[in-house]
């Protein structure tokens, strides 16, 4: 098979790979089935590349070209990375979310990025590490994994405060619930403090429906601590307007 493509009048009249940087920004607005098929089909492509992804096979897939034969695009690894990262965005902004099942795929970009750098214990790549810390939580196997790496993201991110909000937010709000799922009450509910002073600071930074699914987790039984507090039902009453916020900036490109 080539690369799978996508066309839609939302990115426009011509074909995209679907490895395309756009396509995470528009998923959750195509049809439940439209997506199963899309995340099926990539990851169909990745399987036959991991199964060869040589250079005669990659010039058979058409992602690279005789006249683009530097080493960068010539990596198995590198069409990979892009694949599987792809791939983890896709299935969280799948309707129902299905980013329990990103696990593998998040851990095989960072693999990458810790092979080549070195210094990743001072450089983190902090958005896919909060993509796994939700993925680990949102799976219920890895707990005490997810809470670790969490942690850990969230003390990075906290660096860099006015980078990566959305996903910051969508990651301490999992924290919050991981915290409360260890019984740790009094650190869950800082958390939740946390987030909603920082709503409560920036009220048009992001979309009101966005930010409700930022912090919020569809397949949750337990009540949202967050969205429960009467500070949070005046914050999105109806007459409260906002506009398109921020964008993010990351290490890995996506929405």
């Amino acid at each position: 098979m080539s690369m799978p493509t996508v066309q839609t009048d939302l990115l426009g009249p011509t074909p995209v790979v679907l490895i395309d940087s756009r396509i995470p920004r528009i998923f959750n607005i195509i049809s439940d089935e439209d997506q199963r098929g899309l995340v099926s089909q990539l990851e169909d492509f990745i399987e036959e590349v991991k199964a060869d992804g040589s250079i005669p096979h990659l010039l058979h897939l058409g992602v690279l070209s005789p006249q683009n034969m530097d080493e960068k695009h010539i990596k198995k690894d590198h069409l990979l990375e892009k694949c599987c990262w792809q791939l983890a965005q896709l299935y969280r902004f799948s309707t129902p979310s299905r980013i329990a099942e990103a696990v593998p795929a998040i851990q095989f970009v960072s693999e990458i990025y810790q092979r080549e750098n070195p210094d990743v214990a001072v450089k983190k790549d902090v958005v896919p590490m909060l993509y796994l810390g939700v993925a680990l939580s949102r799976s219920r196997k890895h707990d005490d994994e997810a809470l670790n790496t969490l942690e850990q993201a969230l003390a990075a991110a906290d660096l860099t405060p006015d980078q990566n909000l959305k996903n910051t937010l969508w990651g301490r709000a999992e924290y919050s619930r991981l915290l409360r799922r260890f019984g740790k009450m009094a650190e869950a509910e800082a958390q939740e403090s946390h987030i909603r002073s920082w709503l409560l600071g920036h009220p048009y930074t992001v979309q009101h429906s966005e930010l409700k699914a930022l912090i919020s987790d569809e397949g949750a039984t337990d009540p949202n601590h967050i969205l429960g507090h009467a500070d949070m039902s005046d914050f999105f009453g109806p007459s409260n307007v906002t506009f398109q916020g921020i964008n993010m900036g990351m290490m890995h490109s996506q929405f």
